[in-house]
């Protein structure tokens, strides 16, 4: 039987290396308020003995496959939410899969950043022939999704760097900020790794936060926003 090929663009290997099955079963094994968020989100999976497959093409930029005569793009418009992000375009189906550039009905998470890479995504996504855009969080939608995100992307970054620029300190900032229209979007508490985003950004010698750390931040904002 023949094996599936693998593509995922360079930086996207290099992060799952980094992190994967044995760091989130790490995660939900914590004791305290970290592990019981992390348990509240991947408690109902289990994530013991699982070795994963990494991929075995790698690609820089932008690569097009043809899959049964239809013309699929893949573009790397990382590092944004991770360390490297891939949309896949299928011109033919007017149709783009944005993995986590995009979230439906959910704040999006930003674990890498810059947030200027992710705005950039958002606008190409926006530039695209395409009518569906399936999204990496939520069901099946259209592009007034990742306007909304570029919009929640450019509050917080504004509103994180107003604070930071007062000298309030990360959590503080976190719990000050007020969302306004985006406040009901789910898991609003990833404001917290997205204010922690923002600092680093500002402050290129503040340490980054590890998982459980950034857990941890998003564990104490959970009541409060």
């Amino acid at each position: 039987m023949a094996h599936a090929e693998i593509i995922a663009a360079r930086g996207s290997v290099a992060d799952m290396r980094q992190v994967g099955p044995a760091e989130i079963l790490a995660l939900t094994g914590m004791d305290g308020p970290t592990g019981h968020f992390a348990r509240r989100i991947f408690g109902r999976f289990d994530y013991a003995g699982i070795e994963p497959t990494l991929p075995t093409r790698v690609f820089d930029g932008e690569t097009v496959l043809d899959i049964g005569g239809t013309e699929v793009r893949l573009i790397d418009v990382g590092p944004a939410h991770s360390a490297d992000d891939t949309i896949v375009h299928v011109p033919r189906s007017r149709t783009v899969y944005t993995g986590d550039i995009a979230f439906a009905g959910a704040a999006p998470i930003v674990w890498h950043g810059p947030f200027t890479r992710w705005l950039a995504a958002c606008d190409l996504l926006l530039g695209l022939d395409a009518d569906i855009v399936v999204p990496g969080h939520g069901p099946v939608t259209t592009k007034q999704a990742v306007r909304e995100i570029r919009d929640y992307l450019e509050h917080v970054h504004e509103q994180a760097t107003a604070r930071f620029t007062a000298g309030m300190p990360v959590m503080d900032a976190a719990r000050d900020i007020r969302l306004g229209r985006f406040a009901d979007l789910d898991e609003s508490e990833r404001l917290a790794v997205n204010v922690h985003t923002v600092y680093r950004e500002l402050d290129p010698t503040l340490p980054p936060l590890n998982g459980p750390g950034l857990f941890g931040c998003m564990a104490e904002l959970r009541p409060r926003v």
